[in-house]
């Protein structure tokens, strides 16, 4: 009995001493962590709307509470609004999608760029391309709306190597986020 106590006071002294050590590591590298990631937003803003100057930050409001998916406004040079950056969440095949979706005043698609993803090599994988996001840009208008099915994406993108025909849940994955993001950006 006594011997056992030991163990586990040697045990949990063990790991008390490692949640100590992980509770310092944090304290050091959250700052950095989180500097490095807002760095990678603003450049990944800057590449989907190169002429835009200025990026303020809003939160959807889900039932009033914010949510963690959020849209930048996008200014110019000389502060006129000229559209929408959306950071936009999904699940495809491998877990889950993270989108920025770039629209333009009248939330046509202007520039679509997918962030995270934990997609399969091979059919999963090639959404990383930015090709293959290409199929969704300039779409969202009254002549080309956005292509919510396979049957409504242009055969171009379709009779590729790298088209959509065998990544089904990658594919739904990436169209329900955006529609989701569509309709975001219209209760704005």
């Amino acid at each position: 009995m006594k011997k056992d106590l030991i163990i586990a006071l040697k045990l949990g002294s063990i790991c008390l001493v490692a949640v100590l050590l992980l509770s310092i590591v944090n304290l050091f590298t959250d700052k950095k962590i989180k500097l490095s990631n807002q760095l990678k937003m603003e450049a990944a803003n800057k590449e989907l709307f190169a002429d835009g100057v200025t990026f303020k930050k809003n939160h959807f409001n889900k039932n009033n509470e914010l949510s963690d998916e959020f849209y930048f406004e996008v200014y110019n040079s000389t502060q006129k609004m000229i559209g929408y950056i959306t950071l936009i969440n999904g699940t495809g095949f491998g877990g889950e999608i993270a989108l920025l979706i770039a629209f333009e005043k009248n939330l046509k698609i202007k520039n679509i760029k997918l962030l995270k993803n934990s997609e399969t090599p091979g059919f999963g994988k090639k959404w990383e391309n930015q090709k293959s996001m290409d199929m969704f840009v300039n779409t969202n208008t009254d002549d080309k709306p956005f292509p919510i099915k396979k049957s409504m994406v242009s055969p171009e993108f379709l009779n590729t190597p790298d088209g959509v025909t065998g990544a089904t849940i990658t594919f739904n994955g990436i169209t329900e986020a955006v529609a989701r993001a569509i309709s975001l950006m219209k209760q704005l």
